[in-house]
């Protein structure tokens, strides 16, 4: 099954290190993209590619929006690569691969994951920027958050890993 309440996924998982992550039935999840409750279709069909390479995607059902959790990050990056997330819909390609279109929005889970990363390379003005630019932005896609706050770093290349980081 791939839908799964908040609570039913609280109560089956296991905290890691980093609240990115989370241990179930012996696999290690990853947070992955969230969608609104409006397209529960589109996510189960983000997750529909990780089940046909045998691997643990679930889609949590949160009082708002939908939570994406994957058993690994090389899949996750793997399939967002190969999706284009313009606009909400789902077209079939030439070879009826499905491609998912659609918007990504920020959550808390993810400005902190910016967040996180951000300290690392520019120290504990990240913080500021990290809650600045997600308070000015709230329904801002994920990319373009990261491109905003890419901006903000005076050095080219920690620009370039921080968004390396996040959009690979």
């Amino acid at each position: 099954m791939f839908v799964i309440s908040a609570e039913e996924f609280r109560q089956q998982t296991l905290a890691s290190p980093s609240k990115h992550e989370k241990k179930y039935q012996d696999k290690l999840l990853t947070v992955g993209p969230v969608f609104s409750q409006k397209n529960q279709q589109l996510a189960l069909e983000y997750c529909q590619k990780y089940h046909q390479r045998k691997k643990i995607c679930l889609v949590v059902e949160e009082p708002s929006y939908l939570q994406i959790w994957c058993e690994d990050n090389k899949s996750a990056s793997h399939i967002k690569s190969q999706s284009s997330f313009n606009n909400e819909k789902i077209t079939n390609d030439a070879s009826n691969n499905i491609n998912l279109e659609h918007k990504i929005i920020i959550n808390q889970i993810f400005i902190d994951r910016c967040q996180q990363i951000l300290v690392e390379l520019i120290g504990p003005i990240a913080t500021i920027i990290c809650k600045r630019t997600a308070t000015q932005n709230p329904n801002i896609e994920q990319s373009r958050f990261i491109e905003l706050i890419a901006k903000q770093i005076p050095e080219p290349q920690k620009a370039e890993e921080f968004k390396k980081q996040l959009l690979d």
